[in-house]
């Protein structure tokens, strides 16, 4: 519970009526969607680019709402409710502040994720491995931003003793803000590659926003040495560093790595694991969790038992028999590292391999080079390309005969069956934007 005296400690100076601050008053948990209030949570009207939180306050509150935390000019229309308001000159703003400053009152082992590929997946691993031994509160979904995280962090309990936190960003400065809310005690940097490059405009801006981790951190930083501009930046961070990889010398080593039947197979340090994913990257990221649990004390051979049961990431490289067909799910999202990384897994699948891949979003003037190689690589690994969007154009175009071009994910779902064929491996990969989950339900649904 956040009570009465947290919140004038953490808003003093932003509360707009201060002898307005509800007395005797807590809440449990906050949400900005006045559709999923629960009751005795508070309520975050914030303003955006389509909708304004304020003009469903009074409905949040009628649902079971403590209270709402509002901007100072709102007007309160039914009588009985203005007690239940918080007035402060920027929600937002003090939505951040709020839970800055829960997180500092709980004194607990915070893991901080960030980086180009692999964060949602290495933060569910991170889960799974540490719950034998925490109670841990993390990320759900994609509430991983400047919103997200506060909001995350608002649903601290008594009961929690640890957290673990997936960091996003498109903008410098971004991940300074989360790591300055979220205080971490260990840090982890998955990977370093051209992603959101209409923002960071570079790799080398893409792995300066990265390393804004360091400006709150409050321990170790794991790093992936395999990760090319994070292995050549080691020896400029002043700060202590723990890395993993399959090189010989990084901290925490895989090595024997197998893909079978039942998933990915490797040895660190002399310990097997079975991890029940596919996609040999996931070795990278189930490292990243590994040194996380090892940092919070957890055995190696605890690790790998509780690996056995990792059931793996919605649409992030699920494998799946479907009819006459295996698919491949990857479709939550794309960029130029993480659609290269799974083309190079279709080109080792038997059978006729087809990759069905989206527009990778966000890459400003470096997008058509990017799609390029996309396109050329595809050809190297895949039989079939199916090419959504107007951007993978630029792709097909490299790619040359055998290719399918669509407008958008919706095109692409009413063409592909009659592209395919009985034991084709199909991939399905795009930024989120494209929605590309749209062809795989289309598949899925046809039997």
């Amino acid at each position: 519970m956040i009570g009465e005296h947290e919140i004038v400690e953490a808003l003093t100076d932003t509360i707009a009526v201060p002898e307005r601050v509800p007395r005797q008053w807590s809440f449990e948990g906050a949400t900005i969607d006045s559709r999923k209030v629960l009751p005795g949570q508070l309520f975050v009207a914030l303003e955006g680019a389509r909708t304004d939180g304020h003009a469903f306050v009074e409905q949040a509150l009628r649902d079971g709402a403590a209270a709402a935390l509002v901007r100072e000019t709102f007007e309160c229309r039914l009588p009985g409710l203005e007690g239940r308001l918080l007035r402060v000159k920027d929600p937002l703003s003090a939505l951040q502040r709020l839970a800055a400053h829960i997180r500092t009152r709980r004194y607990m082992p915070v893991v901080g994720i960030t980086g180009s590929a692999g964060k949602t997946t290495t933060k569910e691993m991170a889960v799974a491995l540490l719950s034998g031994s925490y109670q841990v509160l993390f990320t759900q979904g994609n509430l991983n931003n400047h919103i997200g995280l506060p909001l995350t962090l608002l649903g601290l309990n008594e009961g929690h003793t640890a957290a673990v936190l997936e960091m996003g960003m498109n903008a410098p400065g971004e991940i300074e803000t989360l790591s300055r809310i979220a205080s971490p005690t260990i840090g982890v940097i998955t990977h370093v590659g051209p992603v959101h490059l209409e923002g960071l405009g570079s790799v080398e801006g893409v792995l300066a926003a990265k390393l804004e981790i360091l400006a709150h951190l409050h321990g170790p930083l794991v790093i992936n040495a395999d990760s090319e501009p994070l292995r050549n930046a080691l020896p400029n961070i002043s700060h202590q560093v723990l890395t993993y990889g399959t090189g010989t010398d990084v901290d925490i080593r895989a090595s024997e790595i197998r893909q079978t039947g039942e998933g990915l197979s490797f040895r660190v340090n002399g310990q097997s694991f079975v991890v029940p994913v596919f996609g040999t990257f996931n070795v990278s990221n189930a490292l990243a969790a590994i040194t996380v649990g090892k940092l919070m004390g957890v055995t190696l051979p605890e690790l790998a038992e509780r690996f056995l049961l990792f059931k793996g990431v919605s649409m992030r490289f699920e494998v799946v028999r479907v009819g006459a067909y295996r698919l491949i799910n990857d479709a939550y999202n794309a960029n130029p590292v993480s659609v290269r990384a799974a083309l190079s897994e279709l080109q080792g699948q038997e059978g006729r391999r087809v990759a069905v891949l989206g527009d990778m979003l966000e890459l400003g003037p470096a997008g058509p080079g990017h799609h390029r190689e996309v396109g050329i690589q595809a050809r190297a690994c895949a039989d079939v390309l199916v090419a959504v969007g107007p951007q993978m154009e630029t792709a097909a175009e490299a790619y040359g005969p055998g290719c399918f071009l669509f407008r958008d994910s919706e095109e692409a779902a009413d063409h592909i069956l009659p592209i395919l064929r009985e034991g084709d491996v199909v991939l399905v990969k795009g930024s989120r934007g494209m929605a590309m989950e749209r062809v795989v339900e289309r598949v899925r649904h046809a039997l």
